[in-house]
């Protein structure tokens, strides 16, 4: 049975995979390990619904979809301590010198073939994990071995599928994670172009973005995103950020009253760890020790490229210019206090890190 069940929501690049890998250390949860979009889209893919988007809501749920989604959180999930055990042993390999090689980047082997290698070896030895921890909830609930979890949940998409999840687990707790506009655009964008990120959705039109040469939708699969085929890729990683955010925004000022939601800064996050993740650890109703060695740093998790304070100024300053627009607004209502998107395209090399109200730095990119 699962009770009170966690959820981290927010757009993707956002730190969403960070924040999971942490908590899902934590001897009182329980996950499966990575995001559950798989058994979310068993049940309800986006081409059930004619392709219109990833959205779902209440009137989606039925009693047959919903006993078959708890029966597969409830298989396949298991406790903090295996995680521990199995991020330890990831970690250690993705800091080896020869490892790094084989994924690619500078002084890599073979970037089009070891590459894809390493990503099928990484998902075959994670599935290996996942497949035994079924079969050992198999086995207890042969024997009625009942027990009673706290689920662990991350998959960006949810952020449109707020109301479905609340249909179906009405005791939920929401940690909303969110991320300057402008640093999350341009991570989406590097997403988008990493080929061995992100399988995305065979959606049935052709894309013609300009700036992207693949085949597959990216990420989050939002409202309207027929209309964005055609456009550059600045504009769908945008607009992304838009609706993934002003998703979860129509529900969080009510949520965060009830004390269902509580929103978490990614800035905080990667600044300030401890006291973000003891504030974290209290809404959640868990014990924070597990977490103190984070105190030396936190872990480098699913970065496409090498963690760089503010890249986009750098790397990306004219294309984040010309959606800043349609990302301002959204901003604001997150609470980040901008700035004239002017001094970034000046020429001047005197780049300033956003303005936050509890981070004065923009932090290296994590998810």
């Amino acid at each position: 049975m699962i009770v009170n069940p966690v959820f981290i929501i927010g757009c993707p690049r956002s730190g969403t995979t960070l924040l999971f890998n942490i908590l899902s250390e934590s001897p009182e949860l329980h996950s499966t390990g990575y995001e559950g979009g798989p058994i979310w889209e068993k049940y309800h893919p986006p081409s059930k619904k004619g392709w219109r988007d990833g959205s779902l809501d209440a009137r989606d749920v039925t009693p047959e979809s919903k006993e078959a989604i708890l029966r597969e959180f409830e298989r396949g999930a298991a406790s903090g301590r295996l995680w521990r055990r199995t991020n330890r042993i990831r970690s250690a390999i993705r800091r080896n010198p020869l490892w790094q090689r084989i994924r690619g980047g500078k002084g890599a082997v073979n970037v089009s073939s070891t590459a894809r290698t390493a990503n099928r070896f990484q998902h075959a030895s994670l599935h290996a994990v996942q497949s035994l921890v079924r079969i050992t909830n198999d086995l207890r609930s042969i024997l009625g071995r009942e027990r009673s979890i706290r689920l662990l949940e991350k998959t960006p998409e949810n952020c449109l599928r707020l109301p479905f999840l609340r249909e179906i687990f009405p005791d939920a707790l929401f940690l909303y994670l969110i991320r300057d506009g402008r640093a999350n655009t341009y991570s989406l964008m590097e997403g988008w172009r990493h080929f061995r990120r992100e399988a995305g959705y065979q959606v049935p039109l052709p894309l013609h973005i300009k700036g992207y040469a693949g085949r597959t939708w990216k990420f989050t699969l939002i409202p309207g995103w027929q209309d964005l085929v055609d456009s550059p890729l600045e504009v769908v990683c945008a607009h992304q950020w838009v609706a993934c955010n002003q998703a979860v925004l129509a529900y969080r000022d009510d949520w965060e009253a009830e004390g269902r939601m509580m929103t978490v800064r990614y800035e905080d996050l990667v600044t300030d760890p401890l006291p973000t993740l003891q504030r974290i650890c209290d809404f959640c109703r868990i014990a924070s020790d597990p977490f103190f060695e984070f105190q030396k740093g936190l872990p480098v998790v699913n970065a496409v490229s090498r963690p760089r304070m503010d890249k986009w100024r750098d790397e990306a300053p004219e294309a984040i210019a010309r959606v800043w627009p349609l990302l301002e607004p959204t901003m604001k209502a997150l609470g980040y206090e901008t700035e004239p998107m002017g001094s970034v395209t000046d020429g001047s090399q005197d780049h300033h890190a956003p303005s936050l109200s509890s981070a004065s730095t923009a932090p290296p990119d994590r998810d």
